[in-house]
């Protein structure tokens, strides 16, 4: 068959279900997101780190490691939950939760509390896996790439405007004192407003998504089906029976056809696999290489902010909150309208798996960007000049590529999965495996960070140095990932 041929017989996308199911998952880059411009100055102003500036990534980096502890202990269980009961009930309750712990967040004036509202937000969106699912189960093998490939697309939207709102919404006092200054309250709690924005966005997601997602669970369908059959099949017994016994006489004498009178569609998919028998060497090879994506990634996502916001003399930028806010959202948007133009076309022209070892090892050249930057910044007297800026946005764009490889992964995922009824639960061992990860990424990027520089260990690049050979690692390791899918897409 010939690619026009593909094209010709490719199913159309069901473009507004699929743009729900997009605004679901919008919900967790925006709540993971929004505190980057302004957690480092929150933790320090709890008083943990004692005016000691260096030790902010140690403490920083737990606040980020509890949030992917939490959805690494909770994955899973929602994967399996909506292989029971459905799609959409396990999506809206994590949107409830999501959101209360935002508000929860904003209200936080000691750092432990911090760290438990941000654990709950972890664990409200361990449910990210299940929107995957949900994806899986509206396309099919002729268009499940277009539909994937909108995922860096959410990711980017949500990572343009959850630094939007955290840098622009923090400290709104300070900065519309004509508006906010005479509020005590915004002056006792200065991070209130952007973790507000934030919750109200889930609870407004969670209005929409009510009204308007459709359960994709096949086995759920099923049930919705027998329901309403059942139903069907005892009013017209009902109406039957008051046709032939005019006067009703004999009405309540009249054998009803019970519920267990009327047989069950039949559903061979309902029961979900165990986790033991998904665990085959296929899914073993992308659960290797999905850990390093995860890795190396949520370590440059948190060191990207720290950095940028560390002083000049200790190595860094000396961004302020409204800066790097500026810098993340303008990154993501572009990021995001260019990724969901290019991937769909790259995965045909290159295969996914070329695709992935390509963008991922775009990452060699992230990390030493960083100390070329600290450098430069150095060597013009404390100022960012443009070559500063030259260097930054080559890191961002190199950055950008990486986004790529888990829309790639994604498609590895759904076809290692035996059945439609495993989307879930495969999906979740794959996000546990990512969120473990990124529980570890937040303390291990962080504390090397504040170690490098405490004892100026390779001039406090030493981290930087650290996560190159890791992320070369991860090159070779996606040298082994299938060439072929089970199913060709």
């Amino acid at each position: 068959m010939t690619r026009d041929d593909r094209k010709v017989h490719r199913t159309p996308l069901p473009k507004m279900q699929l743009f729900l199911v997009i605004l679901i998952m919008f919900a967790e880059p925006v709540s993971s997101t929004v505190i980057y411009p302004f957690v480092n100055a929150f933790v320090r102003e709890t008083g943990i780190t004692r005016g000691d500036e260096k030790k902010t990534g140690y403490y920083a980096g737990i606040i980020e490691s509890l949030f992917f502890v939490g959805e690494a202990a909770s994955v899973v269980q929602w994967g399996r939950a909506s292989d029971r009961i459905g799609r959409k009930p396990v999506l809206m309750f994590g949107l409830v939760i999501l959101s209360a712990s935002m508000f929860s967040f904003g209200l936080s004036k000691t750092f432990w509390l911090l760290v438990t509202s941000r654990f709950i937000q972890g664990v409200a969106n361990g449910n990210i896996g299940v929107t995957k699912s949900a994806m899986g189960e509206l396309t099919d093998s002729t268009n499940m790439a277009r539909a994937f490939g909108y995922i860096p697309l959410q990711w980017a939207a949500g990572a343009t405007v959850g630094p939007l709102i955290g840098g622009l919404f923090s400290r709104p006092a300070e900065r519309w004192p004509k508006l906010f200054g005479r509020s005590d309250f915004l002056r006792s709690y200065p991070y209130f407003m952007p973790c507000a924005v934030a919750g109200l966005l889930s609870l407004m997601l969670l209005t929409v998504v009510a009204m308007g997602l459709q359960e994709t669970l096949p086995a759920a369908i099923k049930r919705q089906q027998q329901k309403i059959s059942r139903q069907s099949s005892i009013y017209a017994s009902e109406t039957t029976t008051l046709l032939n016994h005019g006067d009703g006489s004999a009405y309540n004498n009249s054998q009803l056809p019970s519920e267990s009178m009327i047989p069950d569609i039949p559903d061979s998919e309902e029961s979900s696999p165990s986790i033991r028998s998904l665990l085959t060497p296929r899914l073993i090879i992308l659960l290797i290489n999905y850990t390093f994506l995860a890795l190396v990634d949520q370590s440059h996502q948190v060191l990207l902010p720290l950095t940028y916001s560390t002083s000049i003399p200790l190595g860094g930028l000396g961004f302020d909150p409204f800066t790097i806010g500026a810098i993340m959202g303008t990154w993501g948007m572009i990021n995001g309208i260019t990724q969901s133009i290019i991937f769909a076309p790259l995965v045909e022209k290159l295969g996914a798996r070329r695709l992935y070892v390509v963008a991922f090892a775009c990452m060699l050249l992230v990390f030493p960007a960083y100390p070329l930057m600290s450098f430069l910044t150095k060597r013009a007297g404390g100022i960012v000049d443009a070559w500063v800026w030259t260097v930054l946005i080559m890191q961002l764009a190199c950055n950008s590529m990486l986004f790529l490889c888990y829309g790639t992964m994604q498609l590895y995922l759904v076809d290692s999965a035996p059945s439609k009824s495993a989307y879930g639960t495969t999906n979740g061992i794959a996000q546990m495996t990512a969120s473990l990860c990124r529980s570890v990424s937040p303390a291990l990027a962080s504390s090397l960070y504040a170690i490098s520089l405490e004892h100026n260990l390779l001039g406090g690049s030493m981290v930087f140095c650290i996560l190159w050979i890791i992320t070369l690692a991860g090159v070779f390791a996606s040298l082994h990932i299938p060439r072929a899918f089970t199913h060709p897409q």
